[in-house]
């Protein structure tokens, strides 16, 4: 799948999330911009904060990441 930055027109990378993660998936996650740091969740396509991970199959939206605190 080729999906582009909505900032600047680069192609995204898909990331899939640490084997330990409880938000993991058999595949990618998130997809992340490498030129300007934008990340979009696979499921809700909504920018993902810093501090925060798509949840799995995005059921409860946005969450932080294990063993820190949003900001």
């Amino acid at each position: 799948m080729n999906k582009t930055c909505p900032r600047d027109g680069v192609q995204l990378i898909g990331v899939e999330y640490y084997y330990g993660s409880s938000e993991r998936y058999d595949g990618v996650s998130e997809w992340d911009c490498p030129s300007c740091g934008y990340r979009e969740g696979r499921w809700t396509k909504l920018e993902l904060l810093d501090g925060f991970i798509e949840s799995r199959w995005g059921e409860r939206g946005h969450v932080p990441v294990e063993g820190s605190e949003p900001t």
